[in-house]
Formats: structure tokens, sequence, C-alpha cells
């Protein structure tokens, strides 16, 4: 099956369901194994020619390192189970409803980011409330998926990623907003 966007794009999933199920302590030490793991292979990937063949091969971005480290920076900093599982949302669900959306039906490129459509970016809007009014306030999760879809639509340069900047800029947004709005 061809997929539109990359599968690795659908770890932040795995990743949501871990924080699920798993009591913090028990998902931050996996998490940090994975992330030693993922740093070893971007590290090989930079340094061996012939790791970085076999990753272009199996059509592993790079991407998926900075995602995961900005997964990881978002599981160490912040502690609210509510607040994390709506941060990971925005990366499991609204970004590759973003890119299928903007792939799909996008027309209208950003001014500041051709790359990205104001189709692609209601879409995210429109995931990310959903998803985040099962955890917080509904002003909360419009004002937080706003800022997420601001977020997404940036035009990001190396070495920050959307990827990255998504799960810990997201989180730290969405936590000043359920302290002010949200109690």
């Amino acid at each position: 099956m061809n997929w539109p966007i990359p599968k690795l794009r659908l770890l932040p999933a795995l990743y949501l369901v871990l924080v699920l199920l798993l009591p913090r302590i028990a998902s931050l030490i996996l998490m940090n194994v994975w992330m030693a793991a993922v740093a070893g292979f971007e590290f090989l990937r930079r340094r061996r020619p012939e790791v970085g063949l076999w990753a272009a091969r199996h059509e592993i971005p790079e991407d998926f390192f900075w995602m995961t480290l900005g997964v990881w920076l978002t599981l160490v900093i912040f502690s609210g189970e509510r607040i994390l599982m709506v941060a990971l949302g925005f990366v499991a669900w609204a970004d590759p409803a973003a890119t299928l959306i903007g792939r799909k039906w996008g027309k209208h490129p950003w001014p500041r980011n051709p790359l990205k459509t104001i189709e692609g970016s209601a879409g995210f809007f429109l995931i990310s409330v959903a998803w985040s009014l099962l955890y917080v306030k509904p002003l909360v999760a419009v004002l937080a998926g706003a800022a997420g879809a601001a977020i997404e639509a940036h035009p990001w340069r190396r070495p920050w990623r959307v990827v990255f900047v998504l799960p810990c800029l997201g989180t730290l947004i969405l936590s000043i907003l359920n302290m002010v709005l949200g109690r």
C-alpha cells in the first residue's frame, strides 16, 4: 500500500498509547531507552554512509529523530496527564490529518509557507479541537487548537522541525492556557 504520509509519522500514536496505558515512570523509562536508540541511529546515519543509504531505501525521514526528541522532551518536562494527552494528540492525530487534508484538498498555500495549505491547517485545527475536548475545557481546546495550527503552519527552519516544536511549544502554550482558563 502506498501511504500518503511516512509510516513513521504514525509513531506518536504509539507514544500516546504508551503514556495512556503505563504508569508515568514506566513510560519515561521506555521513552529514555527508545530516545537513546533513535539518537544512536541518527548518529550512525550521519557518520556512516551505508546507514544513511539504508535509511533512505527504507524511507526513514530525518524527522523521525526530531519527532522522537520533541515527544521525549515533552514527556520529561511536563507531568500533567491531560495536558500530555492533548499535546501528543496534536502530533499523533492532528499533524498527520493536516498532511492528508492538505495533500488531498489543499488549494490555498500560506503566503509565508507555500508548503502548507490553509485547508491542511483547518484540518489540524478541527482534529486538535475534537481531540482536546476529551481532556480540557472547550475554550482551552479551541485556543490550543488555534495555537497548534499556527505552530504547524509556521515555516520552521533547520534545525527546528514542526514535529519537534509542536509537542514542546504546544504543551507549553496548552499548560499556560489551562492554568489561566481551565480551572
